[in-house]
């Protein structure tokens, strides 16, 4: 490898970080001014915050989660959403955020529901954290 190799893949390694981390910041904002719900209250926050993305409430379920390693994830069942919420982290920040998810990725989604791995981690995430953290749709 020559010097610029190293100095390229230098700045790749400082943007990659930059990036991810902003998405780190932006996702600690969101959990702190969002303050921890009861399921109650989520299912109750659930019909303004459809509304506020123009879904249909009727369509979606919160279903909490036990033993789960993640925040939280969509999946569609019947033509029915059902938003899974980690019982450690209910907050309405993370029904927003998987809520948008519904909305502005269910278009790439492959033939057994999932996303491409870069379309993840680059647009559908970034958006999603950005629309929990400030309200924000891209």
């Amino acid at each position: 490898m020559n010097p610029a190799d190293y100095v390229n893949l230098g700045n790749t390694l400082l943007a990659a970080t930059i990036f991810f981390g902003a998405q780190c910041a932006c996702q600690e904002y969101a959990d702190r001014k969002s303050k921890k719900c009861s399921v109650e209250e989520l299912e109750a926050l659930l019909p303004g915050e459809c509304q506020k993305l123009g879904l249909n409430p009727d369509n979606y379920k919160i279903v909490v989660e036990d033993n789960y390693i993640v925040d939280g994830k969509c999946t569609l069942d019947d033509g029915k959403w059902k938003i899974h919420l980690n019982r450690r982290c209910l907050r309405a920040s993370k029904l927003r955020h998987e809520l948008y998810h519904t909305k502005a990725d269910v278009n790439h989604l492959d033939s057994e529901g999932r996303e491409s791995l870069g379309y993840y981690l680059f647009i559908a995430e970034p958006r999603a954290i950005l629309y929990e953290a400030f309200g924000i749709e891209l």
